[in-house]
């Protein structure tokens, strides 16, 4: 008597007939490719970081991978504590005098909370935070995670926000906005500190 051999399943096409065939890992790639659009198109290995990323598109790269995971590479900054923190933040709309994430956050309010995420205490306002920790000489010293803050002038409210590196910092700046990653502004900070 000859060997039974075992038959898998196979789908059929619609409407009976012949087997369909069955939709593989790499025509779902294809098809998600397709329906994100070509700026977006990345090979499994480039997705998982085994081949060089496309040379430009507005995707290309660790970028691509970024947008497409929404949440922003923050490059050497990423490996600081407060902001790993900080970016949970990203988005969240600016609300003077805020300091819970679910109404709204003003500049020290973001600061205080992304710092006492990670276990550091921080005054409340920008004024008494501006004098936290240590002081660093200029913004060519400064690194990720350092404060930098402007005392304004006259009716200028005071302003902080957390060092990036590369002329970048995160904050929360102004009414009708959200906190973002934003270059540093134009005038020096009054103040750059270090507090962790």
């Amino acid at each position: 008597m000859p060997a039974v051999q075992p038959v898998s399943p196979q789908p059929t096409a619609p409407g009976g007939g012949a087997p369909a065939a069955a939709p593989g890992f790499d025509d779902a790639l294809a098809g998600a490719q397709a329906r994100l659009g070509p700026e977006t198109r990345l090979t499994l290995g480039q997705m998982v970081g085994l081949a060089p990323p496309p040379a430009g598109g507005a995707l290309a790269g660790a970028q691509g991978l970024q947008a497409l995971s929404g949440t922003p590479s923050l490059g050497g900054a990423d490996r600081h504590p407060a902001v790993q923190a900080a970016k949970e933040y990203l988005g969240v709309p600016y609300l003077w005098g805020g300091t819970d994430p679910s109404k709204g956050l003003d500049c020290s309010g973001f600061v205080q909370r992304a710092f006492a995420d990670v276990g550091v205490s921080l005054p409340r306002v920008s004024a008494d935070q501006g004098r936290a920790g240590e002081a660093v000489g200029s913004l060519a010293e400064a690194r990720a995670g350092d404060l930098v803050y402007w005392s304004g002038g006259g009716s200028r409210p005071n302003h902080i926000g957390i060092y990036l590196g590369d002329g970048k910092m995160l904050h929360a700046p102004r009414s009708g906005d959200v906190v973002k990653v934003d270059d540093v502004r134009s005038s020096p900070p009054t103040a750059i500190r270090r507090v962790m």
